[in-house]
This record gives C-alpha cells, structure tokens and sequence, in this order.
C-alpha cells in the first residue's frame, strides 16, 4: 500500500504559507518570493512581518491573483532566464526548486539581487524521507504523492540540497527539518524523518 503524505492532500495552487519560512524573514525587510503562487506566503510576511514583498511567477492565473496581496509582481517563465529589477534583504525559494530545469543555474542567477548581509530561504522536499523509502521496498513510485509529485523534476537528499546550493555561490547558515506529524523525530533522525527540510543562507 502506498504511504500517503500527512496530514492532507497539497494543494499546489494554493499552498499553506510555510511558517518555518516565514520566521526566518526578518521584521521590515525587503523580500522577493520567487515562485510566489497565488501570493499567500507574501500576504503573510506583510501582515504580520511588515515586509515589502514582490513576487515572480510563471503562471498568468496565479500571478494575477498574487497582484491581490503583494507589492508587485512579475510574470516571468523561471526557466528562460529573465530577471526581475532590484535588490532584496530576503530571497525565498519556497516550493519550488524542484519544479525548476536547472535549479542551480536559478539560484546563481538570483544571487546578484540579494544584498550583501541578506538571506536565502529555500524549502524542498526530502526525497530520502522513511514513507519514501517504504514505497520503494515496496516496488511504489507514487506520482501523487508531494514528496516524488509528477510535477517535480528534480529530487533530493539533504546532502544534495546542500551541495547545489553552496555550488550556486552561498554559505549555509543553518538547516532545519519540517515534519507536520511527529517533529521529534524529525529532530532526532531528520534525513529519516523529515519531510521537508528549510536551509538559511547567504551570499559567499
């Protein structure tokens, strides 16, 4: 039997505002989110961190909607290169990494809009996590599940996570792992048990 994902289906249209994300964004703070969705995770940081928030989207629906919420927007296709303006105190790559053709190349290009002193937030999905590894005993490669999702073109460890994003020309600062269900032990054995991890970093 499949193992399914807690503690809800996702909904990648409109998800959740990642709230270990959202307490790394420092108070007042200029951030880009890019990959913003509908805009939920800028509305939050502008609600309750007072940040100014300008979002990129490839999604002409989802980018129109974010205009609702956030400061600006730009519909961009992250693929092909194109930049926003500007210069932020924050980068966040929430969800969206993995859904990239070349994440590494997208992280160094965006490297030159974060100020110096600013920080990198990613959050990506830990492909080793134990409900995934079940699966694959078990001869299961579940496309709809969140962590191997059909949409993703990229899977990976936490080493992987660190090695493509300090070859992209940051410094880790920190790693924690998300787990919505049992988060001690994500704790305790996070390659085993999280679902996610959230890395801080910074320009070398």
């Amino acid at each position: 039997m499949t193992m399914k994902f807690p503690p809800k289906t996702f909904d990648y249209d409109e998800p959740p505002p990642n709230e270990m994300i959202i307490e790394r964004v420092p108070r007042g703070s200029s951030v880009l989110d890019v990959g913003c969705s509908s805009g939920k995770l800028g509305q939050t940081l502008k609600q309750e961190k007072e940040c100014k928030v300008v979002g990129v989207e490839g999604d002409h629906e989802l980018a129109r909607r974010a205009k609702n919420f956030l400061d600006d927007v730009y519909e961009l296709d992250l693929n092909s290169g194109r930049m926003p303006n500007g210069s932020f105190d924050c980068i966040i790559f929430s969800d969206i990494l993995e859904h990239m053709l070349d994440p590494a190349s997208l992280l160094k290009s965006y490297r030159g809009l974060l100020k110096e002193g600013g920080r990198l937030l990613c959050s990506l999905p830990n492909v080793a996590n134990w409900q995934i590894r079940l699966n694959l005993l078990a001869g299961i490669w579940d496309y709809e599940h969140p962590l191997t999702h059909w949409g993703h073109l990229h899977y990976f460890t936490l080493g992987q996570m660190r090695d493509m994003i300090e070859y992209s020309g940051y410094g880790i600062d920190s790693v924690a792992p998300r787990n919505l269900r049992i988060k001690l032990l994500g704790r305790l054995w996070p390659e085993l048990f999280a679902f996610q991890f959230v890395i801080q970093a910074r320009k070398k």
